[in-house]
């Protein structure tokens, strides 16, 4: 189960720290820092490189703190110099590099003499994610994508398995997808009320999230008006989406605490999006970012190496407990204050020997 929202960015980057988004900062694909006086967003490359965004410890920085060489390819925080450090190795994201590319190095990584071996390798390939995006879950395109990864994948396990190498693989998702309906659509300025009171606020994000902020030198009861407005929109025009605001209503998704969440969260019901009659969002392919109690929010995990019994089974758990495992595996200390413990995978742990 990822955590909230369910985004590529906060989804990665819990699983790489075992702590939620509101601890590691990386809130949303998009989102403001009133602090910071700084706007991230997933396609801003001098944000994304920017270390004040990133307020949680990553696995990597963790074993080369430890001692342990590490390489990254592509995973979401590896490009930035978190607490002044990088992966030993790592490449800048580009969607230019095949599947085939990224396993190939992956590869040559493992095949390096032991002194200069990563003993921590990870990896994002994002074939399934950018062909969900763009043509839903039952297109061919994805078919093709999913098949594609799965070959390379299987392909990995093999060079793994002929190495004679004790490595713990672990395939897993940040979250799932759902496919979009033209429909189900919330313009949120459609409504007077709500349009007279937009530009006292920032807007952020669009689609199955919205995060709205007071600007500065702006009376709180603003906010309060644009709830009451947005409310109303919502009730008299059957819209289904909530408006979240005090830290009670946020913490059912465990989404308080941190003022990078906005004044004001908005949260449509799956499937439906949200956003501006200026910003419409998407509603054409799929898309991830609602609550995780929807099972299509869901991904996967597997595991399989000499830490883990062989034909476990799990329930869903919380992707926080995912760095924790890593940790374990690798027998590295575990930073403080996490969400998330190895023991939530206790039933397919191999006994220690």
């Amino acid at each position: 189960k990822p955590s909230y929202p369910a985004k590529t960015f906060p989804s990665h980057y819990t699983l790489v720290t075992g702590v939620k988004p509101t601890k590691h900062g990386i809130v949303s694909n998009e989102f403001f820092d009133p602090d910071l006086k700084k706007s991230f967003a997933v396609d801003e490359r001098l944000a994304v490189e920017d270390p004040n965004f990133y307020l949680a410890e990553p696995l990597w920085i963790t074993a080369q703190k430890n001692g342990m060489r590490t390489a990254s390819y592509f995973w979401i925080g590896s490009e930035t110099a978190i607490q002044g450090m990088l992966p030993n190795s790592y490449y800048r994201f580009s969607q230019q590099i095949s599947a085939a590319a990224e396993v190939d190095q992956i590869l040559e990584w493992i095949r390096l003499p032991e002194g200069v071996r990563p003993h921590l390798i990870l990896g994002y390939l994002p074939e399934v994610d950018l062909a969900g995006h763009r043509y839903g879950t039952k297109s061919n395109e994805l078919k093709t994508a999913v098949l594609g990864v799965d070959s390379e994948i299987g392909r990995l396990r093999l060079a793994i398995q002929e190495s004679g190498l004790p490595v713990n693989l672990i395939v897993v998702s940040g979250q799932g997808m759902q496919d979009l309906e033209k429909q189900k659509t919330i313009l949120i300025d459609e409504s007077s009320e709500v349009a007279a009171l937009l530009p006292k606020f920032q807007i952020k994000g669009r689609g199955p999230q919205m995060l709205l902020y007071l600007n500065a030198g702006e009376s709180p009861l603003v906010k309060t008006a644009m709830r009451n407005a947005l409310q109303n929109y919502a009730q008299s025009n059957k819209k289904p989406f909530r408006v979240l605001m005090t830290r009670k209503e946020l913490g059912r998704l465990q989404y308080e605490g941190s003022n990078r969440v906005g004044d004001l969260v908005l949260e449509p019901e799956l499937p439906w999006v949200i956003g501006t009659k200026a910003s419409a969002p998407g509603t054409t392919g799929a898309n991830h970012g609602w609550d995780s109690k929807h099972l299509s929010m869901h991904g996967i995990f597997y595991a399989e190496g000499p830490a883990f019994k062989k034909h476990g089974l799990l329930p869903a758990l919380d992707s926080v407990n995912v760095a924790p495992l890593v940790l374990k595996t690798l027998g590295l200390p575990e930073p403080k204050g996490l969400d998330g413990k190895a023991n939530a995978f206790k039933d397919i742990l191999a006994p220690v020997k």
